[in-house]
């Protein structure tokens, strides 16, 4: 994956997830409750489907984001 290192903001971070797939997908890519389970994340909205181009706009630790997804390949990989 590259990275856009002009963007005002990057951020990456791992952890080791002990479930399927397809359960981690499915909760990742929910992307307006992530402020149930991310407590930095205020808000998030979802502007369209789940598919390369889409737009979501979320709010954390009171910064206002833009994201348009770069790549999504169902119970494979999904970023921003």
């Amino acid at each position: 994956m590259n990275i856009d290192n002009t963007a005002p903001l990057t951020a990456r971070k791992e952890i080791i997830i002990n479930a399927s797939i397809e359960r981690v997908w499915k909760i990742q890519t929910d992307i307006e409750n992530w402020p149930t389970w991310q407590k930095d994340i205020s808000s998030a909205t979802l502007h369209s489907p789940l598919t390369k181009g889409t737009i979501f706009t979320w709010k954390a630790m009171g910064m206002d984001i833009t994201s348009e997804l770069v790549k999504v390949a169902e119970n494979q990989v999904f970023y921003n």
